[in-house]
């Protein structure tokens, strides 16, 4: 069995290579067709969704309602309705 432990640090060194790519945009960015670039970022965007607590809560009203707990579903409705109408 492999174990892995994700710390604050993954992230971190994830972020300064994203940076540091920056530096190749000019020439060997441009050999990589934009459908495989904007391939990567969709896969990145929808796989990014799953731990967002807006998503999560737009996902109820479309979903089974049998996870919410102890907040009522009316309450649940209203906070996510004025979460969703303040997202910019």
């Amino acid at each position: 069995m492999v174990r892995v432990r994700e710390t604050r640090l993954t992230v971190l060194f994830s972020h300064i290579l994203i940076g540091l790519s920056l530096l190749l945009l000019p020439y060997p960015l441009a050999y990589i067709p934009p459908s495989v670039l904007n391939g990567l970022f969709l896969y990145v965007a929808v796989t990014g969704l799953g731990g967002n607590q807006l998503f999560e809560r737009v996902a109820l009203f479309f979903t089974e309602q049998a996870t919410i707990g102890i907040v009522k579903l009316k309450v649940t409705s209203v906070f996510t309705s004025y979460d969703v109408y303040y997202v910019e």
